[in-house]
């Protein structure tokens, strides 16, 4: 009867201890920002080899080009992902224009990339080009007065900041500015994203472990439901614990549950901030 109920418990805790349906979307939410820092690991390659004297175009790259990844799409997605974690709605029609205003950015970076295979870029196109990504990184959607959820646009924003950085770097190998104006851009675009990690992790932070007694009278067992909360009432893990027929308590059954917070921990701090941090950290050593 014992070997029986460990079974049983084993494939219970194996069936529950998995992320909740409401953070399907957490891995999208991330894309965006990853995507920046491809972009910005290009960006510093060009860089580096301008200031050795081998200079050509950034946005030829085919990552600006038609072949390149859809940014509309990963911050469609990113925002799709803050809407089912935090289970109210969050898009206003701000956020939708901003995605409406990278599409029309993301279009120009096209054409520009497509004047510049051709060896005659569109230099009149580069200097709207930085007009727009200006606009982006201070669009009222980011704006905490007019947004108040503003930081959970900062994947969004760090795939924004990766483009204009981009934009800065193309201008200095297209010889109308120098690189220290780049690397004053970098700085300030970090200190910005810094500011929305900061306040999106006061948001998201911490997660909290609840362990609640079952009272069911059609259970023979002692019966505890562990979840791990995040702070939006979110439950990221869950486990159902017994005592065995002698009372003891499940010391197996709660060491692996302490691993699975552990990894859970892990996994949700890895969706939702490592790859800003990066970013950051690839815009501050710029």
């Amino acid at each position: 009867m014992i070997l029986l109920k460990k079974l049983s418990m084993a494939i219970c805790l194996g069936l529950s201890l998995g992320l909740s349906a409401g953070n399907a979307f957490a891995g999208q939410e991330s894309e965006a920002a990853s995507i920046g820092e491809q972009i910005l690991d290009k960006a510093k390659d060009k860089f580096v080899k301008a200031a050795g004297g081998q200079i050509s175009s950034l946005l030829i790259d085919a990552f600006f080009g038609s072949s390149g990844p859809s940014y509309v799409n990963l911050s469609e997605e990113s925002l799709q992902a803050i809407q089912e974690r935090v289970h109210k709605e969050l898009v206003g029609v701000a956020e939708y224009e901003y995605i409406s205003d990278l599409e029309s950015i993301q279009l120009s970076m096209r054409y520009f990339n497509d004047t510049a295979r051709n060896n005659t870029p569109d230099i009149g196109v580069l200097g709207s080009l930085l007009v727009d990504s200006d606009r982006l990184i201070t669009h009222q959607a980011l704006n905490s007065q007019f947004n108040e959820q503003y930081f959970y646009m900062a994947d969004t924003l760090a795939l924004a900041s990766s483009i204009n950085l981009s934009i800065y770097v193309e201008r200095h190998l297209q010889g109308f500015i120098n690189k220290n104006a780049v690397r004053a851009r970098a700085h300030y675009l970090a200190n910005r994203l810094e500011n929305f990690l900061v306040a999106k992790k006061r948001a998201d932070l911490p997660l909290e472990e609840e362990c609640e007694r079952v009272n069911d009278q059609s259970d023979l067992y002692d019966h505890i439901v562990c979840k791990l909360i995040d702070p939006h009432g979110n439950s990221q893990a869950r486990a159902d614990l017994y005592k065995s027929d002698y009372g003891d308590y499940y010391d197996e059954e709660k060491r692996e549950w302490e691993s699975k917070m552990q990894q859970t921990r892990a996994i949700y701090y890895s969706d939702r901030f490592s790859e800003i941090e990066d970013v950051i950290s690839k815009l501050r050593n710029f």
